[in-house]
Order: C-alpha cells, then sequence, then structure tokens
C-alpha cells in the first residue's frame, strides 16, 4: 500500500550539501562541468558530485551493455545515487537527457531525494529531434550545402519513434560541424566547454548514443511529491520549455520555473552564478518545510 512519509527537510540542507549531477546526452559525460562548475559550487557549501554514463570510450567506470544500453544507464545510475546517499536526502541536478534518470530514482527512491533541478530537460525526445534536425538543415542551405535538403526530406518522413530515418537524420547532422553552435546563446563560452572533450576517453560516444535511444523508454512517473526545480535558457532552440515543463507537471506535483535570459540550452554553464543562486535559494527553504512522499510499502 502506498503510504506517507513525512521527513524534516531541514537534516537534506547542511553547511556543506551533496548535490548530484546528471549530464545529459546520450553519449556525452560530466567532464566539462567537473572543470568549470565543482569549485564554484563548493565555495558556496554545495559539493557537486558528477555521474558519467556508460561508455565504450572508458575501460573504467560504469560498463556500457549495447543490447538494453538504456536499462543498464538507468541500473548505474541508481547504483551511483545509493552509492552517495548516506540517510540524508540528496539533491539532484541533471542536464537536458539527464532528467531521465532523475525520474527514474524519483520514483524508486522517493525519500531519499531532498530536491531535483531539472536543467534544459530533454524529455520530449521526438520534438527535440525535430528541433535539431530543423536549425541544422537550415544551417546547410544558409550554406548553400545541398545535405540540407536532404535532412530535410528525412524530416518530412519522420516517426514518433527513435528509427532508421531519425538515425539517418542524426548520421547527417553529425557531419555539420556548425550544429552545435545552436545550443549556445554565448559562443566563447562553448568553446571553453568543449575544450573539455579534448581527451579521447571523454569525447562523444556515438555507439553508445544510438544504443541508448533505441532501447529508451519513458519513465511513467506521475504526481510524484519530490520538489522539483526546472531552469531554462531564453535562447534555447533545442528544447522547448512550454512543452518540457508540461511534461514535468505530469510527473512532479509540485514544480517550479525559472527563465535565464541570457543562455540557451546550457544555462548551468552560461549563466552558472544564476543557477547557483536558484539552488541556493530553493534548498534553504528547505530547512524548516517538511517533505511528505509517498513511498509503496
Amino acid at each position: 500500500m502506498a503510504n506517507s512519509i513525512v521527513s524534516n527537510a531541514a537534516q537534506c540542507y547542511t553547511d556543506f550539501m551533496k548535490v548530484l549531477f546528471f549530464h545529459g546526452g546520450p553519449g556525452f559525460n560530466s567532464r566539462p562541468e567537473s572543470q568549470l562548475l565543482s569549485e564554484r559550487f563548493a565555495s558556496e557549501g554545495l559539493e557537486l558530485i558528477l555521474w558519467n554514463e556508460p561508455s565504450t570510450l572508458r575501460a573504467s567506470g560504469p560498463q556500457f551493455r549495447e543490447t538494453d544500453a538504456y536499462s543498464n544507464l538507468l541500473f548505474y545510475a541508481e547504483e551511483f545515487f545509493l552509492r552517495h546517499y548516506e540517510g540524508s536526502p540528496l539533491a539532484i541536478m541533471t542536464h537536458s537527457f539527464g532528467a531521465n534518470p532523475a525520474c527514474y530514482l524519483a520514483k524508486k527512491h522517493p525519500e531519499k531525494i531532498a530536491e531535483i533541478f531539472f536543467i534544459a530537460t530533454g524529455l520530449a525526445l521526438p520534438i527535440i529531434d525535430k528541433n535539431i534536425f530543423r536549425f541544422t538543415a537550415l544551417d546547410y542551405i544558409a550554406r548553400e550545402d545541398e545535405r540540407g535538403r536532404d535532412l530535410q526530406k528525412i524530416v518530412d518522413q519522420l516517426s514518433e519513434t527513435f528509427d532508421q530515418n531519425t538515425e539517418a537524420a542524426f548520421g547527417i547532422v553529425s557531419q555539420n560541424p556548425y550544429y552545435f553552435d545552436y545550443y549556445w546563446h554565448n559562443q566563447e563560452t562553448k568553446k571553453i566547454y568543449a575544450s573539455h572533450f579534448a581527451d579521447p576517453r571523454f569525447q562523444f560516444d556515438v555507439i553508445s548514443f544510438l544504443a541508448v535511444r533505441r532501447s529508451f523508454a519513458d519513465i511513467d512517473l506521475k504526481n510524484s511529491r519530490v520538489p522539483a526545480v526546472a531552469i531554462y535558457g531564453k535562447h534555447d532552440i533545442v528544447v522547448s520549455s512550454t512543452i518540457e515543463i508540461s511534461m514535468l507537471q505530469r510527473k512532479f506535483a509540485s514544480l517550479k520555473s525559472y527563465e535565464l535570459a541570457h543562455s540557451s540550452h546550457y544555462p548551468h554553464v552560461e549563466q552558472p552564478d544564476e543557477v547557483l543562486a536558484i539552488l541556493k535559494q530553493e534548498l534553504s527553504l528547505l530547512k524548516n518545510r517538511p517533505i511528505q512522499i509517498n513511498a509503496s510499502l
């Protein structure tokens, strides 16, 4: 049966609180955030602990499995979460696709989570795919490259599933050296961020990306009592904040949302101080607020 657990949230906001970070992707990792954000968070009393998904590029770390890549990703996300849980609820911060393992954890371990901070959520994958294909096609067309027409033809035939057409479209996207520019409002910040992928172990893993997307399934989470905050960049053309917020509102009973004026798909990197301020403000509100969690006993 489902019972309500009431927890004094004061225990989960200490002088130095853990924040578990789940990166976007799939196929990416947390290497840039580890280099750019860890010290900044620590200076504000937050220990940023960064997860890396299973990858074919790294011999150490979570073991990659191609046949059931998405369930394997969730398995290791849960293992990472439980390894760092020491009795007090943990804060979670996610970027883009990282929202999916966070929803999985909210479903399985709600009483262990203080709050989830969703950055530029990547839940509506078919819509996100089409957004990426459209702006990449337009970029090709503007450069008088025939691949723009080829990509547009595929977009016109897309279904809502990750099928051969979708994979073919991503193949054309990957050939465009400018497509990642459209994820950013500040191109200089993008260059700094991207420089941290130079190590071959932390480059984009195409095999992981394809395997996870082929085996992906939405997390069936409804009206979770875990407190949730969504943060989007005003200039983001990768995700639709309106659609993403609507999806989050179905999954979480309590949701606050923020829009940052000077960022796109990476607000935690383009405006880290503003994101930190939101985290500290929201976590401080938990000090004297009891959290009611629905848990199956």
